[in-house]
């Protein structure tokens, strides 16, 4: 039963709903300080993506659900959505990029630390890191760069009740759309675990200095900046897949959502990483690329690139109606999705999920071997938070 894209479409959005309902659930049902605050931004990042792009297409739920929530939130939500993207302008403007990068260093050195260096100068931090494993993030500079330029954020931090007011917002929302879909009788939908389990390793937050990342990294402030986030982007995945995914997800609803959030991840890092090699100052980019390049993470491969955007683009409800047309009635419909998607590049994709497996593990393969040099540079920096 092929059917309209309006009905493909309210299909998708139940769907995209109740996964996303179930990401804040699990994150909410987290017992650990630290294992929140690492996964806190990039679940708080993709929710508001969601939102964004629901309330765009259908503006008439749209509408309703953003009248329940603060002026906080719609203040904040638009500029949230577009952090999913390493850099604003449109064309790629190189001087403003670098001029915003900077500003949020600045505010969160000048709250920190004082100039020039007194004699309490080594008990201040601007940058605080969590680890887990063989996992490393700067979640100061991922929630700041995530935030800056809202009424989330100000004098260099984060407010952290307007933070709280904000989630709980984004919550209330997701929920109430998807009671709403829930509600016309398409289906139930079971999944066979929770996203995210409630008991895991504690993490572990350390300190450090962003003048000395600089120097251990030897990449100009900007770079720094920018790996910092790509540090934290690709630790708060590693540990959020290595937390909710399971042997029995090979077989679930979920593993179509949670490798295009994947994607989503390995498209945008892929984009910033091709934009720094061919847009800027060869003394800017020089060593970050030639390091990238003998570790074999650029360029990325052609062929994967284009599978993770297609994914990565299948967050727009507006996108191909085509390659969402496909029979509703069957059991695994996201099958078929994939597939559709899959075969307008040059990978020839046949099997599920073994081609859907084999590419996640060809783009974690990419993203862990970036995570793995990062790690490396910059855990030389940390010192244990007391």
């Amino acid at each position: 039963m092929t059917v309209d894209k309006a009905n493909t479409t309210s299909f998708r959005l139940l769907w995209d709903s109740e996964f996303y309902y179930q990401l804040l659930k699990g994150l909410i049902a987290l017992n650990d300080t630290a294992a929140w605050t690492l996964l806190s931004s990039f679940a708080i990042r993709a929710c508001t993506v969601f939102v964004h792009e629901m309330t765009n297409y259908e503006p008439h739920i749209g509408e309703a659900v953003l009248n329940s929530s603060t002026k906080l939130f719609k203040d904040s939500y638009p500029i949230i959505r577009d952090r999913i993207h390493y850099f604003s302008s449109h064309p790629f403007n190189y001087e403003s990029e670098k001029a915003d990068s900077i500003t949020i260093v600045g505010d969160m050195q000048k709250s920190f630390i004082t100039k020039p260096k007194d004699a309490i100068y080594h008990l201040r931090h601007d940058l605080s890191y969590i680890k887990h494993g063989d996992e490393i993030c700067c979640s100061s500079m991922d929630i700041n760069a995530l935030t800056y330029g809202t009424p989330l954020w100000k004098n260099g931090q984060v407010i952290g009740k307007a933070i709280e007011q904000y989630s709980a917002d984004l919550s209330s929302i997701i929920s109430s759309v998807r009671a709403g879909f829930v509600s016309t009788g398409m289906g139930k939908i079971i999944f066979l675990d929770e996203l995210l389990p409630t008991q895991i390793v504690r993490p572990v937050f350390f300190d450090g200095k962003f003048d000395i990342a600089v120097e251990k990294s030897e990449f100009t402030e900007y770079v720094t900046a920018l790996s910092l986030r790509m540090l934290s982007d690709v630790g708060s995945l590693l540990f959020f897949v290595d937390a909710a995914f399971t042997n029995k997800w090979n077989e679930s609803n979920w593993l179509y959502f949670v490798v295009r959030l994947i994607a989503i991840r390995y498209d945008e890092i892929s984009d910033a990483i091709y934009k720094i090699a061919t847009e800027f100052p060869h003394d800017e980019s020089a060593l970050f690329i030639k390091l990238l390049t003998r570790n074999g993470i650029y360029p990325f491969p052609r062929n994967i690139r284009q599978v993770a955007k297609r994914l990565r683009n299948s967050i727009h409800y507006n996108s191909d109606s085509e390659i969402w047309s496909v029979d509703l009635s069957k059991s695994f419909y996201w099958h078929d999705c994939f597939l559709k998607q899959a075969s307008v590049t040059s990978m020839k994709f046949e099997k599920w999920p073994t081609d859907y497996i084999m590419l996640k593990n060809a783009m974690m393969s990419h993203l862990n071997k970036l995570h793995e040099l990062l790690s490396n540079i910059f855990d030389c920096e940390l010192v244990l938070s007391n």
